[in-house]
């Protein structure tokens, strides 16, 4: 019973200085810094600029992921060496699935046969969110149906 006590009084006072915080108006800040990927996103999404921004933020996302895999990073563990090109890989690789274009399938397939089965998952998510695709559909069924692949990239791929 003491231990409950103790839990309740932890999380009341919690509770009490982040409103406390919210209060005074040193809660989070909304304006924190956006990373360099989340700055190309927008530009590509953004309706009102030119093809060319559009294109240039598109050829910097795809070098990200091409300077990872051209590391040779591929078959590396957990404790790789440069843990900050593998996220920011994985996180263009979600950028170019949230930008949609179609045109970028085959460029996500290509880098789909170079990579191990964490980005395998987030490129078959990506294809997944690729608009107005024809060829996305067969290919992810391929990957779903094909045995050499790892049961939970399959597995990704049959979700989609």
């Amino acid at each position: 019973m003491n231990g409950t006590f103790k839990n309740l009084a932890l999380i009341l006072a919690l509770f009490c200085f982040t409103a406390q915080a919210y209060a005074n108006g040193t809660g989070p800040a909304d304006g924190q810094p956006k990373s360099r990927t989340a700055i190309l996103t927008e530009q590509a999404l953004d309706q009102g600029g030119s093809d060319a921004t559009r294109e240039a933020a598109v050829e910097e996302l795809l070098a990200n992921i091409e300077n990872y895999q051209s590391a040779g990073s591929a078959n590396k563990g957990p404790y790789e060496d440069n843990l900050k090109a593998r996220l920011k890989a994985i996180d263009s690789i979600w950028s170019l699935g949230q930008i949609g274009d179609p045109r970028l399938m085959s460029r996500l397939t290509k880098f789909y046969s170079q990579s191990d089965d964490v980005l395998k998952i987030n490129l078959i998510i990506s294809i997944g969110k690729l608009k107005n695709n024809t060829k996305a559909g067969p290919y992810l069924f391929d990957i779903a149906a094909d045995s050499r692949e790892n049961e939970v990239v399959r597995a990704a791929a049959n979700l989609l």
